[in-house]
This record gives C-alpha cells, sequence and structure tokens, in this order.
C-alpha cells in the first residue's frame, strides 16, 4: 500500500509541480502591478514640482520598476538556483536580487535627475520589501513541491550516514512555518472532520481481558527538573502488565553531541521514575520519532543499547520495529516525520511488513502535527486508511491531546490520534497536557486474542515545588 505523508508521496515516482504561469507570465504580471504602484508613489512624492517634470519622473520610475520587476523573477530564481541548502537559496535570492534592484534603481534616477532621489527611493525600497522577501519564499514552496524530500527513507543502504544537519525540521517548510506560527500565537482547535472524544470507559468487544497494557504520551526531557507521578496516576496504571511510552530523544553524555537546533536530550531521571510503576523489563520505549537521529547514527544505537542495558524493550528502529509480548500482541513503533535525513528508523509507510498474522496488531505511530488537537483532513483520512488494517492505534507526536475514538468494523477498534505530553521540562503550559490510556485485552469465544476494552484519562504536568514536577489525572484539559 502507498501511503501518503503530507504532500509527499512514498513511492517510486517522483513529484513534479505544476506551475499555471511561466517565469515569462509571471513577471509581466508582478511588473504591471509594480509599474502601477511605483508610479503613483513617484507622483505623490514629488507633487511639490512641476507638472512635467512629475511625469517624467514617475513615468521613468513605473517603467523602471516594471522591468526591474520583470527581470527580478528571473534574477531572484537565478540566485536561488545558484546555491545549496534551503535557507542559502532563500537568503540569497532575497539579499543579492534585493542589492542588484537597489543600485539600478539609484543608478536610474540620478541620469534622469529625479529631484527626492532619496525619498522616492527609500519609499520604493520599503514597499518592494515584501516582494523581494514573499517571492523567494514561493520558490520555496515550488522547490520543496518539485523534489522527493523523503527519498532518503528508501535508500536500501539504510544503515549508512547522511550528514547531520545543525538546523532540521521535520515538515515541509508550509508544515513548518504553522507550527512555527502555532507556537507563537494558540493552540489549533480547529475540527473540519467533527470528531468527538469517546468516553473514558470503552468497551470494544466480548473477551475475557487477561492482559493490560499502559500507555503514556511523549517523555519529553525535563532539562534540570525532576518528574515523577502522583497517586492517581499510579492508581490509573496499578493494574497494568505493560507500560508503554515514546521516548523523544537521546539521553545525554553516552557520546559527543553536536550543536544540533531544537535536539531533546534526557537525563536518566525519567527512566529511574518509570520503574516505580514496572520493572524496566516489562516497559516498551519507542524510539520511531523525529529525535531520535538528531546526533546521527552512531549515537542513536549508543542510545538504544543504554536503554536495553538498563532492561528496558526498545521498538522503533528499521530493522527492529516490533515487539511480540507473550506471543500474543504484536505491537509496532514507527514514525511519519525525522528531523534528520537517514534511513535506520521504522517509517510510517513500512509499518505494515511487521504485522504478524494470529496476532493483536496495534500500530504505536509518531504522526499527525504539533500544536493541533483534531487531525487535518488528509491526516484523518490516513488514519481511516491504517486502521483497517490494524487492530488498534494509538498515536502520538502533537504534544496536546488529540481524540480518542472507537471505530466500528469486524471488531470494534480503538484509535487515538494523539495521546499529547507526559513529560516536559518547557514552561509554557501547552506542553504539559496528555492522555494516559489502558488497553484490555482477551480472548473471545473462538479462542482468538482481540482488545475488549479501554480506559483514558486527561494527564497535566504541575509545579511540585522548585525544580520538581508532578504527573497527574484529570477530569478535563483546560487547554
Amino acid at each position: 500500500m502507498t501511503i501518503e505523508l503530507n504532500h509527499y508521496r512514498v513511492g517510486n515516482e517522483k513529484l513534479s509541480i505544476n506551475n499555471n504561469m511561466t517565469t515569462f507570465q509571471r513577471g509581466l504580471k508582478y511588473g504591471a502591478i509594480a509599474g502601477v504602484i511605483y508610479f503613483v508613489i513617484a507622483f505623490v512624492t514629488n507633487r511639490n514640482y512641476a507638472m512635467e517634470q512629475r511625469l517624467i519622473s514617475s513615468s521613468s520610475h513605473g517603467l523602471f520598476c516594471l522591468i526591474m520587476t520583470f527581470f527580478s523573477t528571473s534574477m531572484m530564481e537565478s540566485f536561488f538556483n545558484a546555491f545549496k541548502g534551503l535557507l542559502k537559496k532563500y537568503c540569497m535570492a532575497v539579499l543579492c536580487s534585493g542589492m542588484v534592484s537597489l543600485s539600478l534603481m539609484i543608478t536610474i534616477h540620478i541620469i534622469i535627475d529625479t529631484p527626492e532621489i532619496v525619498t522616492t527611493v527609500l519609499f520604493s525600497a520599503l514597499t518592494s520589501a515584501p516582494y523581494y522577501l514573499l517571492f523567494p519564499l514561493k520558490l520555496v514552496f515550488e522547490y520543496e513541491q518539485r523534489i522527493d524530500r523523503l527519498s532518503y527513507r528508501r535508500d536500501h543502504n539504510w544503515s549508512r550516514e547522511w550528514k547531520v544537519q545543525s538546523i532540521s525540521r521535520p515538515y515541509g517548510i508550509k508544515d513548518f512555518l504553522k507550527v512555527v506560527l502555532l507556537n507563537l500565537t494558540k493552540i489549533s482547535k480547529s475540527n473540519e472532520c467533527e470528531i468527538e472524544f469517546t468516553k473514558k470507559n470503552f468497551k470494544l468487544n466480548d473477551c475475557e481481558s487477561d492482559i493490560r497494557l499502559g500507555f503514556l504520551g511523549d517523555l519529553m526531557p525535563m532539562y534540570k527538573k525532576s518528574w515523577s507521578l502522583d497517586n492517581s496516576m499510579k492508581d490509573f496504571f496499578s493494574e497494568i502488565d505493560y507500560l508503554v511510552c515514546n521516548f523523544e530523544g537521546l539521553v545525554s553524555g553516552l557520546m559527543e553531541e553536536g550543536g544540533v537546533l531544537l535536539s531533546q536530550n534526557h537525563s536518566t531521571q525519567i527512566l529511574e521514575e518509570l520503574t516505580n510503576i514496572l520493572p524496566a523489563e516489562k516497559i516498551i520505549l519507542s524510539v520511531a520519532n523525529n529525535h531520535s537521529a538528531d546526533y546521527g547514527i552512531k549515537y542513536f544505537y549508543k542510545n538504544v543499547e543504554f536503554l536495553e542495558s538498563l532492561g528496558f524493550k526498545v521498538i522503533g528502529l528499521r530493522d527492529r520495529a516490533n515487539i511480540v509480548l507473550e506471543d500474543r500482541i504484536n505491537l509496532v513503533g514507527a514514525t511519519q516525520w525525522s528531523n534528520q535525513h537517514h534511513g535506520y528508523l521504522s517509517f510510517l509507510e513500512n509499518s505494515s511488513d511487521f504485522k504478524v498474522d494470529g496476532k493483536v496488531n496495534i500500530l504505536y505511530p509518531h504522526w499527525g502535527y504539533e500544536l493541533e488537537m483534531f487531525p487535518r483532513k488528509e491526516f484523518h483520512d490516513q488514519a481511516m486508511t491504517l486502521i483497517e488494517e490494524w487492530d488498534g492505534i494509538v498515536g502520538h507526536h502533537s504534544h496536546i491531546p488529540g481524540p480518542v475514538t472507537v471505530i466500528d468494523s469486524i471488531k470494534k477498534k480503538p484509535l487515538i490520534y494523539s495521546l499529547g505530553d507526559s513529560s516536559t521540562g518547557l514552561p509554557r503550559r501547552r506542553y504539559k497536557h496528555g492522555i494516559a490510556l489502558t488497553l484490555d485485552i482477551g480472548r473471545d469465544v473462538e479462542g482468538g486474542d482481540c482488545i475488549s476494552q479501554g480506559t483514558w484519562s486527561f494527564t497535566k504536568l504541575m509545579k511540585a515545588s522548585k525544580g520538581s514536577m508532578v504527573l497527574s489525572c484529570r477530569e478535563e484539559c483546560d487547554l
């Protein structure tokens, strides 16, 4: 099956872009608009001079801006294509084309003896700045649609090292900018698919439960703060047989760490606290997330080895995506996103390769979009396609709680979009909300295994004392 990831297809074909306008047509359109605008600017700026001189200066200025805007489209594309790296492409397209245009504008006005050269050029430069900033951004969008950003995930030599990027992002530029905007403003509660949370205790299928799985949300670094679970959380997980968590990031100090922006570095305190719930060998940590490869392949495997040396079960690797529990439950970790380019994580498009016939197959994906409570339509459609193949899906990544739903099929299936955050040292309130979940597995009358029921609760990370945070069950989410 081919799965759509963001706006990029994971398959054999390479995406191409269909532009409605050629460079010539686009330049002519923008040039005409610029010519009219800058004719008016020059005409108003030189209002204290004779009409004939005003018309000559204004017409010359407008014609020059039309021509410059026409050629600047090609000029910006040339500078954009001359450099490597998306940030460098954008910056050089802005700076180089801007400096050339400004120099030519000043030269022309000196030649035609414009009375108010400084004022005319200054106002023209200020009003043209958005164009010189936004048009290269349009080139960035087109470039990202034209290239195959996910080609690294199909590298047959998947265990090789790609260059670690100091500035990295999991999404295309449009979605990345949306995440930045949501961080600066407020979270998105847009619910275009009209999805509702199911009740806190939900019945799925008739079978006698004998195994209980517990799930926490993203375990993000606490930095210099300590993390613990209060009695309400311990009571919620008091009867679980296994605990499943997304371990977001890497344990600090295992190797030399490079300067990677937004990398996630853990202390071992969270791991120690987890073992107060269950022994380490009963805790499954998924490393299939967008931060596990922050420092490259050597650190990634060093991190996995360290977690396993403590007794934890680790899933989400390219060649070891899953774990089979008690020969009945197959749990598969996979990620839709990675900040770094590499091939050694378990990616969502390959997750079905790790299904096991005759087991309860549960997908544990790192998917969706940050700070969006409800799924976009394309994300919802993707989830509905995937749930047809799985007995249950428990997702994470958005850093805020997502809907807990039940899908009616031959057997009822749990579909949880996001468990939010269970730990974080970040001070902002929005990152302190999550969901705790349990799923019961048992045998039906025909002797097969199925998910019988589930229970969930909102959680909130709260200050216990100076430098100490505690995770607590909550009836409501006050985001």
